[in-house]
Parts: structure tokens; C-alpha cells; sequence
């Protein structure tokens, strides 16, 4: 796979540019996501968070990460699905450093890194509506595991471009 102009992965029949081998996979929302290892940073366990009165409900907070504010976003809740209480599996992804959006995506539990050559990935036309507004442009390819299950790419450089994830206020 190879990107595509829009930033969700293409098959990538004679590139140069080498295929991601593994993804992270994380649940959140009822759903699970795969994240690129190179838009993820960090990993850690959820820290005390400081709510911010008149903001979105999937706007968390924010927490200190040493010495730095990040805004903490319900990827469940932003995504469509179940609001992510925090449990002992829960953890916060913090976006990756070069992409200057200091903020971290809450995900109920983390299921461990995903061989993508293991998935399938769907039919663009199916997994991604034709004109699909702005709003779920971040939603990437739906991938099948050999059991069924469904696994959707989260794309994390348009998650922090999207208007409504960078308008949390009410």
C-alpha cells in the first residue's frame, strides 16, 4: 500500500516507497481502529484530566504530559460510537510529535500491532462513500481479519486538519 493523494492507503503495485508492514491496532467506540506507527507517538496510561467547561463530549480535557498540556479526545465518542470510560486497559495515543496538534486520542484497550499483509482490505467504493464529507475524512480503509473482523484506519494527519476536531468548543 502506498498513499494516496488523500492520505488513506492505495495498493501499491510497483512503488518505491515501501508498504507499511504493521499497524497498531487499538479499540475504541465498539470499533477497532488501526493506527500507522509513524502518526502515533507515545502510549501511556491515562492521567488525571482536567476538564474544559463548554466543549464538545468528546472533548475529555486536558492532561499534563510532563510539563506539557495535550487535549484528550473520546476517539469513540468523536468517531460515532460509545463514549470510552476509563478502565486499567485504558490509554492515551498521543498524536505524533511532527504533526504539532498536541493532543492524545483515548482508546478503551490496545490489541497490539497488526500485520496488514494478514488483512484484506475491502473495496474502496464500499468501505468509503463516494463525496464523503469533510467530517469522516479521516476515516481510512476497512480491512477484514481471517476472522471477520473489521478493522478501519484511522487517518491521523486528517483527524488533525478536520474542522470538527479542531473546533471542540460548544
Amino acid at each position: 500500500m502506498a498513499d494516496s493523494p488523500g492520505g488513506g492507503p492505495q495498493p501499491a503495485e510497483g512503488s518505491a516507497r515501501a508498504a507499511p508492514a504493521s499497524a497498531l491496532g487499538v479499540a475504541a467506540g465498539g470499533q477497532n481502529w488501526l493506527l500507522r506507527l509513524g502518526d502515533a507517538g507515545e502510549i501511556l496510561s491515562v492521567p488525571e484530566l482536567v476538564r474544559v467547561p463548554l466543549t464538545q463530549p468528546w472533548y475529555l480535557g486536558l492532561a499534563q504530559v510532563r510539563g506539557n498540556l495535550v487535549s484528550v479526545v473520546d476517539l469513540g465518542l468523536f468517531s460515532g460510537g460509545a463514549p470510552g470510560f476509563i478502565t486499567p486497559e485504558s490509554r492515551l495515543v498521543l498524536v505524533a510529535d511532527r504533526l504539532r496538534s498536541h493532543c492524545a486520542l483515548l482508546v478503551q484497550r490496545l490489541l497490539g500491532l497488526k500485520d496488514l499483509a494478514a488483512l484484506s482490505m475491502e473495496n474502496a467504493a464500499e468501505s468509503t462513500a463516494q463525496g464523503a464529507a469533510e467530517a469522516t475524512s479521516w476515516r481510512g480503509a476497512l480491512f477484514r481479519d481471517a476472522q471477520g473482523g473489521e478493522w478501519r484506519e484511522l487517518n491521523i494527519p486528517a483527524l488533525a486538519r478536520s474542522e470538527t476536531f479542531l473546533n471542540a468548543g460548544l
